[in-house]
């Protein structure tokens, strides 16, 4: 057994801007102004009061070549990266987005931002089936069904305007600081259980 924790890390809402690529296409569709203060809930729909026409036109929109790769990254999360990999075994652990071209642009903007190759990442709807020490991720049904599936291990719910009100009682953080404090604990406890 390695000293070195496994630390999953999602990817859109804890280190790729998703809400600034759908604010985006929102503007460019419906010419709709929003900001990263507005989108206070998961669902799209509900914080710009779109119809259902509306959604299904975002959404595709979404699903487009070059979508997933223009997304930008969250400020401090590549320096983030760098200092998590001091202290454990990270793998970006992502939900693929029902595009024919998602998965192919995901790997290569985590190659291109964060170094990442494609046998380091991992692209599942089912995050609880991943093993792994440590997961970050800003959804609370994969934090919760995670943290489930691996009840030794800390989930992490990133926090962000849209997962404020979700009832997880664990751990809630946007402070990469923070993250890494966590990562160097289970640090000491598997080195003192080896």
């Amino acid at each position: 057994m390695t000293d070195e924790p496994i630390l999953l890390l999602d990817v859109d809402g804890v280190l790729a801007n998703f809400v600034a690529g759908a604010l985006k296409s929102l503007k460019d569709l419906f010419d709709i102004a929003g900001t990263h203060d507005d989108v206070v809930d998961w669902h799209f729909e509900t914080c710009f009061n779109l119809d259902d026409a509306q959604l299904a036109k975002l959404m595709h929109a979404w699903k487009q070549p070059g979508w997933c790769a223009a997304l930008p990254v969250y400020d401090g999360a590549r320096e983030a990266v760098v200092a998590l990999h001091q202290h454990a075994v990270v793998h970006p652990l992502t939900a693929p987005f029902d595009s024919q071209t998602w998965v192919m642009e995901r790997d290569a903007w985590l190659l291109e931002h964060f170094g990442f190759p494609r046998k380091e990442i991992v692209q599942t709807e089912a995050k609880h089936l991943v093993k792994g020490d440590v997961f970050v991720d800003d959804k609370p049904e994969h934090v919760i069904n995670w943290q489930r599936a691996h009840p030794s291990g800390v989930a992490v719910l990133w926090a962000r305007p849209y997962n404020r009100t979700a009832t997880w009682r664990g751990l809630r953080t946007n402070d990469w600081a923070e993250v890494i404090s966590i990562v160097k604990a289970m640090r000491w406890i598997r080195r003192s259980e080896a």
